[in-house]
């Protein structure tokens, strides 16, 4: 089940128009998911396709949106860098535009369908067929280490870490502009935007989220920049990007939250360490992955 909140901006729309741009799917596609009763209104399953919404209403989504679609089918044809693997997890290093689970427009090329292909185990588990070991994301253009559950007992010991913030989570970005504090705690919930529903925001009404970053060096040219570490306290969608834009300071390449790049094309973030404990065995865990070609090379044109 998917579950989500009518955001101002979309207040007064009909319930298969709202659906199309909260969900990122077809009218048509919305149309058949009311027809066949998969979608509720504030816990109402009647739903007229001409309903009009209301800031607020809570919409839920009872099967998975791209199931309809198709099958989520392995890609041994297709690679992913895997860093560690045993019986119960596998730890990857994620190159930028790869897309961890199916969405719009990336149906099949995909990680989860990589590793289906080498850990076919995972079809077992039980959780959104499309999405089997998924238990924390990155976004299309974040590059570096993830860990996927290979089992039921590893999805669910390490769903329960990430809810309860176990997992230490090490971000570096680069930010446009000077951060005057070396270390600093970002405090405020984000939402979704209530302007446009593809985006989140820093809205009084979100989810609490906490960022911490520290100061790595300042540059220059050829512009004013900061390379930050970050840490996630919490892991709200698009945290990091939205908090950074949020002082002012968005990621460089950031087209979203900023003004993108004139070389790189996706922001400058990056996972470079995962730790966490390892769900059977307890076992306190390491990962990194150094900063891919283009962000280094975006890097050493940078200079203070």
């Amino acid at each position: 089940m998917e579950t989500i909140a009518v955001p101002e901006s979309l207040g007064g729309e009909r319930i298969d128009r709202a659906l199309a741009l909260l969900f990122d799917i077809s009218r048509s596609e919305a149309l058949t998911l009311i027809a066949n009763g998969n979608v509720c209104v504030q816990g109402r399953s009647n739903v007229a396709k001409s309903l009009r919404l209301s800031p607020g209403d809570l919409i839920e989504i009872h099967e998975p949106l791209l199931s309809s679609r198709f099958e989520l089918q392995p890609r041994a044809d297709l690679n992913v860098d895997i860093l560690y693997y045993d019986s119960d997890v596998v730890v990857v290093n994620k190159a930028a535009h790869q897309v961890v689970h199916p969405g719009s427009g990336h149906e099949r090329d995909t990680v989860v369908a990589v590793l289906l292909a080498k850990f076919p185990e995972m079809a077992k588990i039980n959780c959104d067929p499309l999405r089997p070991g998924v238990v924390h994301r990155l976004d299309k253009g974040t590059s570096g280490v993830m860990v996927f559950a290979l089992c039921q007992r590893s999805f669910e010991a390490l769903s329960l870490d990430v809810r309860t913030h176990v997992f230490s989570r090490r971000y570096i970005a680069l930010v446009e502009g000077h951060l005057e504090s070396r270390f600093g705690l970002i405090e405020a919930p984000i939402g979704r935007s209530i302007r446009n529903s593809k985006k989140m925001e820093v809205s009084s009404g979100g989810k609490e989220a906490r960022t911490r970053f520290e100061v790595l060096e300042r540059f220059e040219s050829p512009r004013s920049a900061t390379l930050i570490s970050v840490t996630l306290e919490t892991g709200r969608t698009h945290q990091i990007r939205v908090h950074l834009a949020g002082l002012g300071h968005s990621v460089v390449g950031d087209e979203v939250y900023g003004k993108g790049d004139e070389v790189l094309k996706r922001p400058f973030l990056h996972s470079e360490t995962l730790m966490f404990n390892h769900p059977v065995t307890q076992e306190p865990m390491t990962f990194t992955a150094p900063l891919p070609d283009d962000l280094r090379e975006r890097l050493a044109a940078f200079s203070g």
